[in-house]
């Protein structure tokens, strides 16, 4: 069942006005995966994409005939700018941080202060953010710092968005899973269906990100999945056994997670060691 103290959420099950909603996303073409569909109905939605998509070794660039990675950031940039043109949405309504591809996990508490200045600014009712799944380290960095955030804001008596997830992939016994939660995380989700015609406005958005065909190819366009954010400890994986991105090469999980740990004690996020945890800490805004 929805949370219906969620507004966004709520939105989805009853209709009604749509809530102004800000968009937390790792990299261009995660946009789309996570919640192309449902962008099209909310046009004046406004996006905060962490990196520019371009990690500094050229094997794992989407063209590897390309002379810099400066130049492929410039190829994510304009595919992202055309993705979004398809659901009506502006280059001035995104935010870039600007963080290298695979990177972002080095930054965290700067792109935390970032996104809490970002939420101030908006005043969305709701963020949307990636899912702590362990797919990606970027991704796992833009679920901290929207918590994060939410945490920083809440320190100074300032007003908190709902904090709602969309899944992009995992690991499951060593095989990547896209598009789906991790196994027993269905608490409060809801699944959209999506139309025929926003099915096609999602394929046309997958085909605006040309570099990236070959990964996307393997997610669904008939759905989008989200629930409310369940309260994260970051210091802990979020999964037993091995994170997909340990699986691919890209990151040390145990790394990643020593990395959230200092990056709470710079934020001054709970204590050190403290017994409950990151996100029982803060909590998560009805």
């Amino acid at each position: 069942m929805p949370d219906s103290a969620n507004p966004f959420l709520r939105w989805l099950a009853d209709g009604g006005p749509a809530p102004r909603l800000l968009v937390a996303f790792a990299h261009p073409d995660d946009e789309t995966i996570g919640a192309g569909g449902v962008l099209r109905r909310l046009g004046d939605a406004r996006l905060v994409c962490v990196t520019d998509g371009a990690p500094h070794r050229r094997e794992w660039w989407g063209d590897p005939s390309l002379n810099s990675r400066e130049e492929y950031a410039a190829v994510r940039r304009r595919e992202l700018r055309a993705a979004l043109a398809v659901v009506g949405i502006g280059a001035e309504r995104v935010c870039g941080f600007g963080v290298a591809d695979q990177e972002a996990s080095a930054h965290l508490a700067h792109i935390a202060r970032r996104m809490a200045g970002e939420i101030a600014a908006a005043q969305p009712d709701a963020v949307l953010a990636p899912a702590y799944e362990g797919g990606h380290p970027d991704h796992d960095a833009v679920a901290f710092a929207v918590h994060a955030a939410c945490a920083l804001l809440a320190a100074e008596g300032r007003r908190c968005p709902a904090i709602v997830e969309y899944p992009l992939y995992h690991a499951e016994e060593e095989r990547m899973v896209v598009g789906s939660w991790l196994p027993g995380a269905e608490a409060g989700a809801v699944t959209v269906r999506l139309s025929d015609e926003e099915q096609a406005a999602k394929r046309e958005m997958i085909a605006c990100h040309a570099s990236q065909s070959a990964t996307l190819a393997q997610f669904p366009v008939d759905a989008e999945r989200f629930r409310p954010a369940p309260a994260y400890d970051f210091r802990q994986p979020p999964h037993a056994g091995q994170l997909n991105y340990e699986v691919f090469g890209w990151a040390d999980g145990a790394a990643w997670r020593s990395r959230a740990a200092d990056a709470l004690r710079e934020l001054g996020i709970g204590p050190a060691d403290g017994a409950n945890g990151f996100g029982a800490l803060i909590g998560v805004p009805a």
